[in-house]
């Protein structure tokens, strides 16, 4: 594990959206709860868990009711689409990179790597 992951900025997250920070176990899950004081009003759910779960077990994991909402890979789809109680929404998948500069100052301190 590293430092980053163990650093206690990261373990004890603030903000002020929707949910507050509950939990962290590394490689198990991420729990949060609603926020009562969220500026938009509380919201509907009372708490999120995410869960990391074996792409193997996610049919297993529809079966028995344990999870609410999980993207499935295309190789499963012939299988989860015919589960009972179960409803599949296609997307198309839409993945992008962005760089976070948290100190544009200094980044874009030197000339050679800006339009001037």
């Amino acid at each position: 594990m590293s430092e980053l992951e163990t650093a206690a900025f990261n373990l004890h997250p603030i903000g002020s959206g929707p949910f507050k920070f509950v939990e962290f176990l590394t490689d198990q899950h991420v729990i949060s709860e609603a926020n009562q004081e969220y500026l938009l009003g509380k919201p509907n759910i009372e708490t999120l868990v995410y869960q990391k779960v074996a792409q193997d077990a996610i049919p297993i994991y529809l079966q028995q009711s344990r999870v609410d909402f999980v993207e499935i890979s295309p190789e499963q789809y012939p299988q989860v689409s015919t589960m009972n109680g179960i409803d599949v929404y296609k997307h198309a998948l839409r993945n992008a990179l962005l760089p976070i500069l948290t100190d544009v100052s200094y980044a874009f301190a030197d000339p050679r790597i800006r339009y001037e």
